[in-house]
């Protein structure tokens, strides 16, 4: 990193440096979630497009085909532990790059999120993974007498 800062000298960004850097950071989050948002429009779009082409060619449409595609029931499924070592790595992360000016606190926080979603996900595998998404809805329950 220090390689980096005599490049920067003579076009005098050097001080522009620790405002640019958390900016390009939250400018990637930004560009992924709208990505992420872009993409799943077009895949609903073209989803409404097939349903439209057949109902105007006058064919029958199948059962499931009104549905919108949930994509990978895998990925859309909670998974904590994942998400846990993630964010373990994230704020150990951080916290190394505590010299650098990143406060100590902002590493804790993410990286204290990431270990309760490893207890959590240890949680799930220890009772058997009953969650709330896993019960059926009230209507489907027996009438209460």
């Amino acid at each position: 990193m220090s390689d980096l800062f005599p490049l920067l000298l003579p076009l005098g960004l050097t001080d522009l440096v620790p405002l640019l850097v958390p900016l390009g950071a939250f400018a990637m989050v930004a560009a992924i979630a709208v990505a992420g948002s872009h993409f799943r429009y077009q895949r609903q779009k073209l989803h409404y497009d097939t349903i439209r082409a057949a109902i105007e060619k006058g064919q029958p449409l199948p059962e499931g085909l009104m549905k919108l595609p949930s994509g990978n029931s895998q990925a859309t499924s909670p998974n904590d532990f994942r998400k846990g070592l993630i964010l373990c790595a994230v704020g150990g992360g951080l916290w190394v790059g505590r010299d650098y000016g990143i406060p100590e606190f902002v590493a804790a926080i993410v990286g204290f999120i990431g270990v309760a979603l490893l207890l959590n996900a240890l949680l799930k595998t220890i009772t058997g993974g009953s969650s709330p998404k896993d019960s059926p809805p009230p209507s489907d329950l027996p009438p209460h007498s």
